[in-house]
């Protein structure tokens, strides 16, 4: 039994009635992008190998994140049931989504930057595209 489940309130809280708000995301300067330039494909392509584990081959990934986890089996196999979508990449609309949590994050006084009130720009400076 539930009070409430986070993606309940995460729908509520940003107005959509769809899609999945967890998300991993990776900051870098631009420099270090410059100097590196494969290390934004490799972790996509990392995220992309952990997605086709996870959903392809469950039992080798509760294995694995009891590994790491040190958690007893019966607490990750719930863990796993519960777990929301996964993806891997950044489509525009995860980009979408990331903006309106920045946003929500600024009007509760968690940013304070005018920044995060600017969506091109945001886009233009945190989010890489190839």
């Amino acid at each position: 039994m539930y009070l409430a489940k986070q993606i309940d309130l995460w729908r509520k809280a940003t107005g959509r009635p769809a899609g999945f708000p967890v998300h991993v995301c990776y900051l870098v300067h631009n420099e270090f992008l410059t100097k590196n330039p494969g290390i934004a494909r490799d972790l996509n392509d990392a995220q992309r190998d952990a997605v086709e584990i996870w959903y392809g081959k469950p039992e080798r990934a509760i294995e694995i994140v009891q590994d790491v986890t040190k958690l007893p089996k019966e607490v990750v196999q719930v863990a796993y049931k519960e777990t929301v979508k996964m993806l891997s990449g950044l489509p525009d609309e995860q980009v979408d989504t990331l903006i309106v949590q920045l946003k929500i994050n600024k009007e509760f006084g968690f940013l304070k930057s005018d920044i995060w009130e600017n969506p091109d720009r945001i886009r233009r400076e945190f989010f890489y595209r190839a």
